[in-house]
């Protein structure tokens, strides 16, 4: 199962929709499907209003996972867009908090 993105043009949303936990051994993947649609023309122009993550599949977020995550909310930063990470699971909480993640993007916990 892979990443999906939804792109909403009118609300000026994206939401990538991760499968599951967060690692080395998945992270490039992760990374090429958010990174392919961020870096696409037409999106780099739209007034981008959020980048959503959504991990409530994932139990896990290794230090590749979090590299990433981190990557991600620059690329939105420079992109002008602020992003919201979707979690679901309290160690995955517990990572956003120990690395104050939760500082520079907006954390919505789920059950």
């Amino acid at each position: 199962m892979e990443t999906l993105p939804t792109i909403d043009s009118t609300t000026g949303q994206i939401v990538f929709t991760v499968p599951g936990n967060v690692l080395s051994t998945n992270a490039e993947q992760i990374r090429g499907v958010i990174f392919e649609v961020l870096n696409r023309p037409e999106i780099c122009q739209m007034a981008l209003r959020m980048v959503e993550i959504d991990l409530r599949r994932a139990s896990m977020v290794d230090s590749v996972g979090l590299n990433l995550l981190v990557a991600v909310l620059k690329k939105a930063k420079a992109l002008g867009s602020p992003t919201r990470f979707i979690i679901g699971d309290n160690s995955v909480a517990r990572i956003f908090q120990f690395t104050r993640l939760n500082e520079h993007a907006e954390v919505v916990r789920v059950e």
